[in-house]
């Protein structure tokens, strides 16, 4: 049966230009972009853009509403069993996807999708879960690069106030050495880059630190500059998608790439904390980070 409202298909003559003018109307990109079809998830739904002219004509009445389906085959046969009649035969235009439309007994087009790209914002085919997802990953694309970059600026504000000399200052035999812990900066922002890449953040392992605090603020600088670079250029859909990554003891599960993001970007603050102790415990001056500090006051 039918799995419920999918797509909204606009056929266009100008492909280029129609993807211009809905990117810019809607606020989004393309999660799927090809020469053949460009797909838009808006509001956990597609809106879809074909310049085929044999499957439709541009202008009033040129668009279709398609209705998703398992199996092309057997949602076309469906309706015809119910007194529809095929109007375009199943097809597939590309990537495993499969549409056919079928014109009800009262001269309405239904278009009917098998699309395997597309999916409600990860949550099947529940839509208030789906506009849920989609709504936090638009806010994701729309404050965490800033609040990324105001973080990372007072992380490494930390960082340089560190004594270089006492890089393997440890407060405790149990503790990571300075220069361990500042390393793991640089691996959260690693990750952060992988999640957003749709890469596994955990499959390829943790490079070793390097032997310096200079090299370690080297790479925590290129490694800010590479990801936040990608934070801004990608869209939404990367934000919604998902992760592989720990969620407890000997346990992993897929989590959504903006709660992995925040989640990262939470932990930095929380090893900036830890890192400001063994920084006074070093000897050295800690930087006002959220307000003024002995060191460095507000006055």
């Amino acid at each position: 049966m039918p799995l419920g409202l999918r797509t909204n298909i606009f056929h266009v003559s100008d492909l280029a230009r129609a993807k211009e003018f809905y990117a810019r109307a809607f606020g989004t990109e393309p999660y799927f972009d090809q020469p053949f079809y460009v797909g838009f998830e808006i509001g956990g739904y597609e809106l879809g853009l074909d310049p085929d002219p044999a499957a439709g004509s541009a202008g009033a009445g040129g668009s279709v509403t398609y209705w998703g389906v398992e199996s092309i085959e057997e949602g076309v046969a469906r309706f015809e069993r119910a007194g529809a009649s095929v109007a375009s035969p199943a097809k597939e235009v590309g990537e495993g996807i499969k549409v056919a439309t079928v014109t009800d007994p009262f001269g309405n087009v239904i278009g009917l999708i098998e699309n395997p790209v597309f999916s409600l914002a990860g949550k099947g085919d529940d839509p208030a879960a789906a506009a849920s997802e989609v709504s936090a990953a638009r806010a994701a694309k729309k404050f965490f690069p800033e609040s990324y970059e105001r973080e990372h600026a007072t992380t490494l504000k930390v960082l340089r106030a560190f004594p270089v000399d006492q890089a393997s200052f440890r407060p405790h035999e149990r503790s990571n050495a300075a220069l361990q812990l500042a390393w793991t900066f640089v691996l959260e922002e690693r990750m952060m880059l992988l999640a957003i890449n749709r890469e596994s953040v955990v499959g390829s392992g943790f490079p070793a630190p390097p032997d310096s605090w200079e090299k370690v603020l080297d790479a925590f600088e290129e490694q800010h500059s590479r990801l936040l670079a990608r934070l801004r250029a990608v869209g939404e859909s990367e934000y919604g998608g998902t992760v592989t990554f720990f969620t407890g003891p000997h346990q992993m599960g897929d989590i959504p790439v903006y709660a992995f993001l925040w989640a990262m970007l939470c932990d930095q603050i929380h090893h900036r904390g830890q890192l400001s102790v063994y920084l006074r415990m070093a000897g050295g001056k800690v930087p006002s980070i959220y307000g003024p500090s002995a060191d460095e006051p507000w006055r």
